[in-house]
């Protein structure tokens, strides 16, 4: 429980890094990020929906209301990512 708290409070962060496995379900309920829920189950679902694409590491992207950096992955996954919620205009 004590994790739970670290990545809470890390949120607040302009950068939080996030695992392309977590559930988008979980990252909504978790840290009120309100993605977009559809036929895909994780965050690397969402950004592949999103791109209709697997982007390679290093890849910026703004996708939604997020501005997101792909920091890990390979030709059939995305393991780690960088999500920053835009401004608002």
């Amino acid at each position: 429980m004590m994790w739970m708290n670290w990545w809470r409070k890390r949120f607040r962060k302009p950068n939080t890094f996030f695992s392309g496995r977590l559930e988008v379900e979980y990252l909504n309920r978790e840290y009120n990020l309100d993605i977009p829920e559809s036929e895909y189950t994780t965050l690397s679902g969402y950004i592949i929906s999103g791109l209709e694409d697997i982007p390679e590491p290093g890849t910026n992207l703004d996708l939604d209301k997020f501005h997101i950096k792909i920091l890990r992955g390979s030709d059939t996954r995305i393991e780690l990512v960088s999500l920053k919620i835009k401004a608002e205009e």
